[in-house]
Parts: structure tokens; C-alpha cells; sequence
């Protein structure tokens, strides 16, 4: 219900507007593979250009970057501008917030920085998190240089595997191990690689550990939850339980948790725990919905699980 809901507002917005629909998305090694420059670099400013720039021209805003690193790609300067379309609603813009560290993936055409892949090719990053998104970038251009296609392809899924054992990275692995894990993936129009049919049981072990390490559920946890349920499907059904139940005691129950209630009913369920998935969604996007409205169906439904033989 939630996904349907989203993805009918998601559309609307984007006829409305009439920028369309959101693009495919791009993880981490599409972006390396896709782009001219990446950077790591400091917003130093914001500028609005309206007034400068052609009625037809949605590049309007301007972002000025310091450089700290350049990861990929040759830049001359120390301080770049990359104009971006601000005011677009759907497919999603860059975003550039003033004083913020990022991990940019740029293009170049006529002389004109610009950013790949709109909202996907902007990464706002601590500096720790930026250096390990920038040795994962360097692990990945050499995979690259591989010429042996079954061997790269080898490589590069213990790469994936390597990127999701990583929370700063875990979408990036999650993602095209895992593609039908995340809502997004409607919007996507590539084929796609089966990296997830030749990972070993070594790595398997290793998406285990890096999700029963979770303190609190993100989620990109659901394409781990997915990559290992049915090899350990008891232990990973005990482990999102316990996790709900906290999100019912305490703090903001998360607005995806119904994604998690999803994967418990199909390890056991009743009509009850399939009737309160479904309140959850409903009572998520309620107008006026309060957090202890959401606790409460989280109680209950952990109630009834618990109950469950």
C-alpha cells in the first residue's frame, strides 16, 4: 500500500510539473563508470543566476565548489562553478547546501561543468565518509582496467559485497546486489547484472554479520535482509522483531518499518500480523498521524508476532 502510494504521488507530481519521471538510479559503480570528474569538494557558496541565463535555461543556480581532492578525471581549477536545476521537482535535482562537504560526479560540455545523473551525482559527505567512498572509487577503476570479462565481473562483486558490509556505502552494494529490495528500483531501465547468483557462501556470511551489526534499521537493510533470509531465515525473523520491538518502545517508529513487517509475515503470520502491515501503511500516511499511533500498531503487531507459534 505504502509503495503504491508513493509511487502513484511520485508520478503525479512529476506530470504536474512536467520534468517527468524519476530516472534510473545510479549507485556508486554506475556513477564512476558513467562519469568524466568526480571531486571531493566544499560548497563555498550558492549563487541564484535567474536574471543572467535564457527564460528556457532550468540551470539557473549556480554552486561554487573549493576542491579538496580530484578523484577523477583532470580539473584545472581550485574553485569550479557547476551550474544545476534547483527548481526541478521530479526527476529529483542535485542538491548543494552551502558549507557542506561533497562527493560530486561531473560531466563536461561546452566548456560548462555539469552534474551527472541530477540528485544521484551529489553526495553529501563527512570527510571520514568521503575516504571511504573515495577508496572504494579507486578499488573499482582499477577493477575497470580488467580485461577479462568473467574476472572482472568476480571482482566486482566482491566489491558490491564490500560496499554493502559498509554503512556509508551499504545502498551502494545493497543496490545492485539486490535491486528489487528498494522501491526505486521501479524507476529503473537497465537491465541489470546477476551479481547476486555468484556470491559465495564466504560473502554470505560476511552480509550476515554486517546486518546482525545493525543497531538501528536503515533501509538499505532490507536488500541485506533479502540477500540472506532464506539461508538464516529464523535467526534474520528474530533479529527484525527485535528491532521493531524497540521502534515500539522507544523513539520515532520509522516510516518504511511496514517494508519489515512485510518480510516477517512471509517467515509466519496470521490474519491479525497481515491486517496491522496494512494499518501500519494506512496509519503512516494519515494526515495528523502522531508517533504513538504508529507505536501502537508496531506494539500490537510484535504482540501478535510474538504469540505466533
Amino acid at each position: 500500500m505504502k509503495r503504491i502510494y508513493f509511487l502513484l504521488m511520485t508520478i503525479l507530481v512529476g506530470v504536474q510539473s512536467g520534468y517527468g519521471y524519476p530516472i534510473s538510479p545510479r549507485p556508486l559503480r554506475l556513477l564512476i563508470e558513467e562519469s568524466e570528474i568526480i571531486v571531493f569538494a566544499r560548497v563555498t557558496d550558492i549563487v541564484d543566476e535567474s536574471g543572467k541565463r535564457k527564460d528556457d535555461d532550468f540551470e539557473t543556480t549556480v554552486a561554487i565548489l573549493q576542491i579538496y581532492n580530484v578523484v577523477q578525471g583532470t580539473v584545472n581549477q581550485s574553485v569550479i562553478r557547476v551550474p544545476y536545476p534547483a527548481n526541478f521537482i521530479c526527476p529529483a535535482p542535485p542538491h548543494f547546501e552551502k558549507g557542506k562537504d561533497v562527493l560530486v560526479f561531473l560531466n563536461k560540455r561546452n566548456d560548462q561543468y555539469a552534474v551527472h545523473a541530477l540528485s544521484y551525482g551529489v553526495k553529501t559527505v563527512t570527510a571520514a565518509e568521503a575516504q571511504v567512498y573515495i577508496n572504494k572509487i579507486k578499488e573499482m577503476q582499477d577493477i575497470m582496467k580488467i580485461k577479462n570479462e568473467d574476472e572482472r565481473f568476480i571482482k566486482t562483486t566482491e566489491w558490491l559485497v564490500g560496499c554493502a558490509e559498509n554503512p556509508v556505502t551499504r545502498y551502494e552494494g545493497t543496490y545492485e546486489l539486490s535491486p528489487e529490495s528498494s522501491f526505486m528500483s521501479f524507476y529503473d531501465q537497465s537491465e541489470g547484472k546477476p551479481f547476486k547468483y555468484v556470491i559465495t557462501a564466504e560473502q554470505k556470511v560476511r552480509l550476515e554479520n554486517a546486518l546482525f551489526a545493525v543497531k538501528k534499521l536503515s533501509y538499505e537493510d532490507l536488500g541485506l535482509i533479502d540477500l540472506v533470509y532464506a539461508s538464516n531465515g529464523e535467526k534474520v525473523f528474530r533479529f527484525m522483531l527485535s528491532k521493531l520491538k524497540e521502534q515500539s518502545q522507544q523513539g520515532k517508529p520509522q516510516w518504511f518499518a511496514d517494508s519489515f513487517m512485510n518480510r516477517l509475515n512471509l517467515y509466519k503470520s496470521s490474519p491479525r500480523t497481515k491486517e496491522l502491515e496494512e494499518k501500519y501503511s494506512e496509519v503512516a500516511y494519515a494526515q495528523g498521524t502522531k508517533p504513538e499511533d504508529l507505536k501502537n500498531v508496531l506494539r500490537d503487531f510484535v504482540a501478535e508476532m510474538e504469540r505466533l507459534p
